[in-house]
């Protein structure tokens, strides 16, 4: 009679923290999902260059944290030693400084693909401006395609992520924006609240999937902050 795999006890004195950052860091279905999330945007940038018949060339615009490049092991290391992710401060910058982050899974292959196909690449984020150098240099370690200055537009004088955004637009059509929040996606999700962001949400269904393309990040975000659970009342 075969044996069968013993049920390992659920571990409740891990907090919920430790538990939201296994998820993103160490879960096979995490991995799954991000690599299902970059499939889809291959698909939807296939059908883009297909029926591309705009004056200006195609562009895709893509956030870089928790979207291209997978800052989880600072976020473990910040719950081994009692930083958050709201006070990473000279960690961050040791982080950002050492160049090692590795890529979400599915990123490196979607950007090649966006290469191939010639279309331009933009990295829209909200590193600061001084830290371009360490983050090109990571970039350029993983061998990511369209990595220079004028193609990594971070936070300082080029204004928010709307205005960079909008700036490509001016010049580019922008067949996809890939990030992991809602404001990598869009400035309307900006000022509200977490209802208000389900709202709109909805009314933009039909761009989810096709023009957006949002992946999961459980490690932190604004839910953190303002997002009670609902319980069951039974009983």
């Amino acid at each position: 009679m075969a044996k069968q795999k013993k049920t390992k006890e659920v571990n409740f004195s891990v907090t919920p923290y430790e538990m939201a950052v296994r998820f993103q860091q160490k879960s096979a279905e995490m991995y799954a999902v991000q690599i299902q999330a970059y499939n889809v945007a291959k698909e939807r940038l296939t059908h883009h260059v297909k029926h591309h018949k705009e004056e200006k060339p195609l562009a895709v615009i893509l956030d870089l944290d928790e979207t291209v490049l997978n800052n989880m092991p600072l976020v473990a290391k910040g719950i081994q030693e009692g930083f958050a992710f709201t006070n990473w401060g000279k960690n961050w910058e040791e982080w950002v400084d050492s160049a090692t982050a590795d890529t979400i899974p599915g990123a490196k292959s979607f950007l090649e693909e966006a290469d191939c196909r010639g279309v331009e690449i933009f990295y829209v984020s909200n590193r600061l401006e001084k830290d371009v150098h360490p983050t090109i240099a990571n970039m350029q370690k993983l061998g990511l395609p369209q990595v220079s200055e004028d193609k990594i537009l971070l936070l300082g004088e080029r204004g928010t992520k709307k205005e960079r955004r909008d700036k490509i637009k001016k010049d580019y059509e922008v067949a996809l924006i890939i990030g992991n929040s809602l404001y990598d996606l869009s400035s309307v999700f900006i000022n509200e609240s977490t209802e208000e962001q389900i709202v709109t949400v909805e009314e933009l269904a039909d761009k989810f999937g096709d023009q957006f393309i949002l992946l999961p990040n459980s490690a932190y975000g604004d839910y953190w902050v303002d997002a009670e659970l609902d319980p069951w009342k039974g009983r």
